[in-house]
């Protein structure tokens, strides 16, 4: 859906949810891209690019067979960032319209004991979300299950890390015989829901609640925390409703979100 932010009507629907040749079912990253947006559906396992100019087109871009990119986020020089469920790496860099990839940099662990879980368990004990700098240059990880952050650099084709915060490991069982993962803990603290950047800043929403305590009302809040890009905390936000997702616009003056009120809507914050 297309809305338009001065007045909250809704422009259009511009993609066709399904199964079939050219509809998508489970969009799990969407956002900016050139001089339109990108999505990619995590259920098929496809990328597309939706082009605004004349008219909407919607114009598929990659495949990934098996391979799973919960996370997609495009960096520059038509590169994209992407975490999943990997059997090495943390991210996977994608380059050359999906033709070359390359799985980079490392889980962080809570001890020595950790570094013997397989990548794939990791994997699904530290999900979380990407946020790229609009320039494609800088981008940073959050954990779902932990109050960890990591902030990278992204320059000729090589990704540095600047700086790392791990104030909190996940709490959840594996398997060691069978190398499986097992689940979080109900009674672990959900951090990270959410994130979005702008060229000064990042905004990320934290719970600070676990499920065993607060059940549903674990994965919406009211809380955002402020970042600069060199990953430093600028200040905390309280909003006076709680929500599940938002973005901000491009001169950090407003903040559009999804709340439940008791159904999903729109809504908007003066920054």
């Amino acid at each position: 859906y297309v809305f338009n932010s001065q007045t909250g009507k809704k422009v259009g629907e511009y993609v066709n949810r399904g199964q079939g040749p050219g509809e998508y079912y489970s969009i799990s990253s969407l956002g900016r891209w050139k001089d339109g947006m990108y999505l990619y559906d995590v259920n098929k396992r496809k990328m597309a690019e939706i082009a605004f100019k004349d008219s909407v087109r919607i114009i598929p871009r990659m495949s990934f067979g098996r391979e799973l990119h919960p996370t997609f986020v495009p960096l520059n020089d038509d590169t994209f960032i992407a975490s999943g469920f990997y059997p090495e790496g943390r991210f996977c860099l994608i380059k050359d319209s999906g033709k070359q990839k390359e799985y980079i940099m490392e889980y962080p662990s809570r001890d020595e004991a950790e570094k013997e879980v397989t990548n794939f368990a990791k994997s699904q004990a530290y999900s979380g979300g990407i946020v790229a700098h609009p320039s494609g240059t800088l981008f940073m990880a959050h954990v779902n299950n932990a109050d960890m952050l990591s902030f990278y650099s992204y320059e000729n084709g090589n990704v540095r890390l600047i700086k790392e915060m791990l104030n909190s490991f996940p709490d959840y069982k594996y398997d060691k015989e069978n190398q499986r993962y097992l689940g979080v803990s109900r009674h672990n603290p959900d951090a990270y829901l959410w994130g979005c950047g702008t060229d000064e800043y990042i905004y990320l929403l934290y719970s600070g609640k676990n499920y065993a305590d607060d059940g549903e009302k674990t994965f919406v809040s009211s809380q955002i925390e402020v970042y600069n890009w060199e990953g430093e905390k600028v200040k905390t936000l309280m909003l006076d409703i709680p929500i599940q997702g938002m973005v901000v616009s491009e001169d950090d003056s407003t903040m559009y979100a999804i709340a439940l009120n008791p159904e999903p809507q729109i809504v908007a914050f003066d920054l």
